[in-house]
């Protein structure tokens, strides 16, 4: 479970200052799908940034597991990012001088996991995203739609139970934005992960349990999963 409580994120001071979030709060139930919706500059970014732990809150908490990443001092929030979540961005980050294999490794070679347990975890990683036969592939030789999927299998290598999109397949063109958005959704059931998705496309997010609606900072509105309403099972 995921509870964010009054969040909110005020950049600069006084006549500088702009708030970026404004008294978010919500909760997400484990395995469940989100995407959290809105404009350039809504503040979507800023809320997955701040849920992450990667950027730190004016007020307000965000709790996954029952632990206050918000609470967390650098160290403790990398380490704790490191072991329960994973990331995929739109501009997809990887190595371009290095083998997709390596690519794969790369986040349990930061976890100090053996080499030999690092490449059989790979190797399964970049079958789940067909990609097994371009593990000698250096990085920069591959489609963007491949590029793509060598972000997902890196993301999942560690089988993370909070699984952060954002923008996903901004870059990509349709055909191959819904091949990644169907991976993604298969990989959530397999893995019984969190998965997060930020997005401005409300097709994409139309496919999600739960959609989170924000604009200037603010939630506008939240459909949840009907097992989370009132009245509906728990």
């Amino acid at each position: 479970m995921i509870e964010v409580k009054q969040l909110s994120k005020v950049y600069g001071k006084k006549d500088t200052a702009f708030t970026a979030l404004q008294d978010v709060s919500f909760s997400v139930p484990d395995g469940s799908t989100v995407a959290i919706v809105g404009k350039s500059g809504s503040g979507k970014s800023t809320l997955m940034h701040v849920m992450s732990g990667l950027d730190h809150p004016t007020s307000g908490s965000v709790t996954f597991d029952g632990k206050v990443i918000t609470d967390m001092k650098p160290k403790e929030a990398d380490a704790f990012r490191a072991s329960e979540m994973s990331f995929i961005f739109q501009a997809f980050f990887i190595e371009a001088n290095r083998t997709c294999m390596d690519n794969v490794m790369l986040p349990m070679e930061i976890a100090k996991t053996t080499r030999s347990r690092r490449q059989q975890k790979a190797e399964k990683a970049l079958e789940a995203v067909e990609l097994l036969e371009k593990r000698d592939t250096k990085a920069r030789n591959l489609s963007g739609g491949q590029k793509q999927r060598l972000a997902v299998a890196r993301a999942i290598v560690n089988e993370p139970k909070l699984l952060f999109a954002d923008e996903p397949t901004g870059n990509l063109d349709s055909v191959t934005g819904d091949r990644i958005v169907s991976m993604l959704f298969e990989l959530n059931k397999k893995l019984s992960s969190t998965l997060i998705v930020v997005t401005h496309d409300e097709e994409l997010a139309k496919k999600c349990d739960m959609r989170i609606h924000i604009k200037d900072g603010k939630i506008r509105s939240i459909e949840e999963p009907k097992s989370t309403k009132k009245g509906g099972k728990k």
